[in-house]
């Protein structure tokens, strides 16, 4: 007879741990979630900077009772996705995803690298997927969080077949996907709610705001639990 046991995930866009002012949240994160009752037992991260503060994910970590780490910066090894786990970390993959809107710089403009943009330069929006091997009370769950792209449905099309082609192997097992999707259901959302997001993608010069690509995922087992809860 197979064991029913329950989890509770936190997933949430950090956006590099920096308030509008310049302050670091990671204390507030910190404080927020080891409020949260019962325990998170996976904790899923997006935009985690660790070049200004090396040691956020660990202060987190602490906060929470000395939660395990895992991280994948798939910028520079600095910048991407991370998981705390309230239960033993087994294995780590990371995949660096196919895909990603491609920016071009005004001739001049810093980067955040500190390097001065040429003239044609362009930055392609490159994206992450990291998984984790977690034994949990009731076995193993694969855990995984990426951070899709925010521009393109196309690209986010080809990043999610990415991932079920990296996940393909856990499939068959308890998975649990997490993180920052950037995808919209049209079901979600009043005329006048869609015309808005319509005029915002207008304006930045992005394409019209389509949907479906997250059926990639239904269509192969998944199940979206904000739908099913």
């Amino acid at each position: 007879m197979e064991r029913s046991f329950h989890l509770r995930f936190v997933t949430h866009n950090v956006r590099r741990f920096k308030a509008s002012d310049g302050s670091s949240t990671v204390p507030a994160i910190g404080r927020f979630l080891a409020e949260l009752q019962p325990p998170p037992d996976i904790v899923a991260l997006n935009e985690v900077d660790i070049s200004t503060q090396p040691e956020c994910l660990d202060s987190l970590a602490s906060m929470l009772g000395g939660y395990s780490v895992a991280f994948f910066g798939h910028v520079a090894g600095r910048y991407g996705n991370a998981l705390l786990s309230r239960h033993s970390i087994c294995q780590t993959r990371e995949t660096h995803l196919r895909g990603g809107s491609e920016l071009s710089f005004p001739v001049g403009m810093r980067k955040r690298n500190g390097e001065i943009a040429k003239e044609g330069e362009k930055h392609r929006l490159g994206r992450g997927l990291l998984e984790a091997d977690v034994d949990v009370p009731g076995g193993m769950v694969t855990f995984a969080v990426t951070h899709l792209d925010h521009i393109s449905e196309s690209q986010r099309e080809v990043q999610l077949e990415h991932i079920l082609q990296s996940l393909a192997p856990s499939l068959t097992r308890p998975l649990v996907l997490l993180g920052d999707m950037n995808a919209l259901t049209r079901n979600d959302y009043t005329d006048d709610e869609w015309e808005m997001i319509e005029q915002n993608a207008e304006s930045k010069g992005w394409a019209p705001p389509s949907f479906g690509c997250l059926s990639a995922l239904t269509s192969n087992g998944l199940q979206d639990a904000f739908v099913v809860s």
